[in-house]
């Protein structure tokens, strides 16, 4: 039986770039875009501001995250040296 983080893994992997790409090649091809009288410049536009907010913050969720876990210590009793070292 798969797990969830597997499943996560297929889906995200597998399932939605094929679905994106077919998304998107529809929205350019089909002329959708002419019904609500926006330009495919505007749509490269929009796609590039939120590809760029999307970069920008996972980089910095990253950094903090880090960061987070460098200076985080757990309460945990220290470990007892081996002996003969």
């Amino acid at each position: 039986m798969p797990t969830a983080s597997q499943i996560k893994q297929f889906l995200i992997g597998t399932v939605v770039p094929p679905l994106a790409g077919a998304l998107a090649t529809w929205i350019v091809g089909t002329g959708v875009l002419a019904i609500f009288h926006v330009s495919t410049s505007e749509v490269a536009y929009e796609v590039t501001q939120i590809a760029t907010f999307g970069i920008v913050t996972g980089i910095a969720w990253l950094t903090s995250h880090h960061i987070l876990t460098g200076s985080y210590q757990q309460d945990t009793p220290p470990v007892a040296p081996i002996a003969g070292k």
